[in-house]
């Protein structure tokens, strides 16, 4: 399995953000590569090691958020009856669809209002509109009934959920904010479809939910964690599972089975102070305690 640098994703992220910096401030005309280093606070060799030209990041940038949305649509509910369409399995999709977008508000917000040579709200629309005609059965006059058992196979596999693991040597790692690695997982259907080692180069709790943010992972699985980080996280809209130990695999298909058994009031105080059951958060273990009296 590859592992995937934090780091980079880190560096792209800076890139991004600087660039919808520059485009709140001035016409991507004007911007120069110059003003996106400064904004990213990087070196002109570290821009072009991943892109030829501002028109280079513009052109890519527009595409993944293109890419992103359209992953994110789900108009499965066009094939709802009056009868069906309280399904949870619907409901649970439009969800996800509402969080992706509240999580990318202010990017869309300024994408849409701001003059650039492709019109993204367009765009957005036209994928919407596309996600609808492909959902639709051909030559469908009126709305289509189906058993329950049809609608949920429809349903299946729409939405790919993707979670994060604190993670070493195979099991989950017991302090967020010292996690070395995470463990990504896609899931699907109830089942892990693809996962991954990440690298996290001793980032602290702020910039770790920061990350996960960027992956687009919607839920976190780990041993104790602070209060700092559960604001982070709750401000980026990262579900917790916290208070959980043992192997990291068997965690996260618990979870995609939704038998995954957690602690919710876990926590850790990664600052040398020991719980009220006399143990230091620095010892290993103690996830599976921490908030537990």
């Amino acid at each position: 399995m590859q592992s995937t640098d934090l780091r980079v994703v880190k560096t792209l992220k800076q890139i991004d953000q600087a660039l919808l910096t520059c485009l709140a401030e001035a016409p991507f005309e004007k911007i120069t590569v110059e003003q996106l280093c400064r904004a990213a606070l990087i070196n002109r060799s570290t821009f072009y090691k991943y892109y030829t030209s501002k028109y280079d990041l513009m052109e890519q940038y527009l595409q993944r958020a293109l890419d992103g949305f359209r992953r994110q649509v789900d108009v499965a509910f066009v094939n709802a009856t009056p009868e069906t369409i309280h399904n949870l399995l619907y409901q649970k999709n439009f969800e996800n669809t509402l969080k992706f977008l509240h999580r990318h508000k202010a990017e869309y917000t300024l994408l849409w209002s701001i003059p650039l040579e492709e019109n993204v709200f367009g765009r957005m629309v036209d994928l919407v509109h596309d996600a609808i005609l492909e959902t639709l059965p051909a030559g469908r006059e009126g709305p289509v009934s189906r058993t329950e058992e049809s609608l949920q196979e429809t349903a299946k596999g729409a939405f790919i959920m993707r979670i994060a693991v604190t993670y070493e040597n195979g099991r989950i790692f017991q302090h967020f904010g010292h996690t070395a690695q995470f463990k990504i997982y896609d899931m699907q259907d109830g089942k892990i479809v693809s996962s991954q080692v990440l690298d996290t180069n001793g980032s602290g709790h702020g910039a770790l939910a920061g990350l996960l943010a960027a992956l687009q992972v919607e839920a976190l699985i780990c041993g104790g964690i602070g209060g700092g980080a559960r604001m982070a996280l709750a401000q980026a809209n990262i579900r917790l599972y916290g208070g959980v130990s043992g192997d990291a695999d068997a965690a996260a298909q618990a979870l995609a089975e939704g038998r995954l058994t957690f602690d919710p009031d876990a926590h850790c105080d990664h600052h040398g102070h020991h719980h009220e059951e006399g143990h230091a958060c620095g010892e290993q273990g103690c996830g599976g305690h921490c908030g537990e009296h």
